[in-house]
């Protein structure tokens, strides 16, 4: 699990509202909820928190601020919390995120997250890069400058298919080099096949589990 707190057995309020993209139930909840809540790690979903699971469904920036916010009362800074796999919420955001400002917020709060690495030794940067190669909506110049310091790469020549003469003068077309469309994976720091990792798609689609429950026998 993560290095920050200890686990409970059942998921937090806070999480579930989250899960279920109830996100006006979810500020208003953050009122009441307690510090602990914030840094909650799921331990059935990888140990990630409500700020990271906000990140990944694409929830609204005045719940990340909220959460941050709501963390400001702890000594321990929210966005140094770690999922199984080593993630930050940076992590997820260079994976995720369609905003710049999202990042920058993060950033802002905590530039020692620039540097964390993943399990497998990414960093936010290294993620953010992979997504702008797979082409999946990143803010291409404003993310790398942001994550890494660094230019935008230079835009790439626009490719035109060339017809091919066959063997018997026949014109024939060139196949279509594209890579197939890709997606983050949840599961490791590489882009896949959008529609493999079942487990990846429950998680984003938020589809309910079963309930565990626990007593005395």
């Amino acid at each position: 699990m993560g290095n920050v707190c200890t686990q409970v057995a059942e998921p937090t309020e806070l999480c579930l509202l989250i899960d279920s993209e109830n996100w006006s139930g979810a500020l208003a909840y953050l009122n009441e909820a307690s510090t602990s809540e914030v840094f909650y790690e799921d331990p059935d979903d990888d140990g990630r928190t409500a700020l990271m699971k906000t990140i990944i469904k694409g929830g609204p920036e005045s719940l990340i601020h909220a959460i941050i916010n709501r963390s400001q009362y702890d000594t321990r800074s929210v966005l140094e919390v770690i999922d199984d796999y080593d993630r930050t919420a940076l992590h997820y955001a260079a994976m995720f995120t369609k905003s710049l400002s999202v990042i920058n917020m993060l950033i802002d709060r905590d530039e020692d997250c620039l540097l964390m690495e993943t399990k497998t030794g990414s960093t936010p940067l290294d993620l953010a890069k992979e997504r702008i190669e797979w082409g999946e909506g990143a803010p291409k110049e404003g993310i790398l400058i942001a994550l890494g310091h660094v230019p935008a790469p230079p835009p790439k020549p626009v490719e035109v298919d060339e017809k091919k003469e066959g063997k018997d003068g026949d014109k024939e077309e060139s196949k279509d080099e594209r890579r197939p469309s890709r997606r983050p994976s949840l599961k490791n720091d590489n882009f896949v096949e959008r529609g493999e990792e079942g487990k990846d798609t429950e998680k984003l689609t938020g589809k309910k589990k079963k309930k565990r429950f626990f007593g005395l026998f």
